[in-house]
């Protein structure tokens, strides 16, 4: 849907176009989604000939051209890995990155309840992981007091982290308590598929860890790090 929309404003829509566009935005997605992607052939046999192979390649182009190959949404989930890699700096045997599995499933699950709350859809996807990386640390109680390192009052946030995000505690703390009224709730709400999800020893039952009273976040005595 989301190839479809941008090349109909610019074309009165007939049968075989109807098909062919919407054959060609299904080929795209597949290609990037699916592990088997189907054929040319396949959708020319399904539309009953209606349209040909090169016209499917040719309208496969022009949803291309008018999204100028920008085939990829920008999620929070694009920027989790990296600011986990910020947050466990500390290399494996192998040199890949030594980030423990819980906080790993941590970050995912406050990133799926971040998806209920409208005031986050207008806030920049790369502030919605940075925000889900500080609250994972503090519900499991990760943090680095050292003065050297901490750029929070308890740890939870460090240079490294603020460095590598681009964010600040003080910019982090609306959308961390956004999120965090999410986790609070999630299980007497009445919206509990994401915490029964999580609440398996498969992502190791990080929504039944109790969440932090909002004064533990402590974002009333976050230590200044602008320069």
């Amino acid at each position: 849907m989301y190839c479809c929309l941008f090349p109909l404003s610019t074309r009165w829509l007939t049968l075989s176009f109807s098909f062919s566009l919407n054959s060609a935005c299904t080929w795209i997605a597949a290609k990037i989604e699916e592990v088997t992607v189907p054929t040319v052939n396949d959708f020319v046999y399904i539309s009953d000939n209606i349209y040909s192979q090169d016209q499917i390649r040719e309208m496969e182009m022009e949803v291309c051209a008018t999204l100028k190959f920008r085939l990829q949404h920008v999620t929070p989930a694009s920027y989790a890995h990296e600011f986990l890699m910020a947050s466990e700096q500390a290399p494996c045997n192998n040199g890949g990155p030594s980030f423990h599995p819980i906080l790993r499933n941590m970050v995912y699950y406050l990133l799926e309840l971040s998806r209920f709350p409208y005031a986050l859809i207008p806030v920049k996807p790369s502030l919605v992981a940075a925000g889900a990386i500080f609250l994972a640390r503090a519900t499991l109680g990760i943090c680095d007091t050292s003065p050297a390192n901490a750029a929070h009052a308890r740890g939870y946030w460090t240079k490294a982290l603020q460095y590598y995000t681009g964010y600040s505690v003080e910019e982090l703390r609306d959308t961390v308590r956004i999120i965090h009224d999410y986790q609070r709730d999630s299980e007497s709400s009445s919206l509990k598929a994401i915490f029964r999800k999580y609440n398996k020893a498969k992502f190791m039952f990080v929504s039944a860890k109790t969440s932090l009273n909002e004064e533990d976040l402590t974002f009333s005595c976050f230590m200044s790090t602008h320069h």
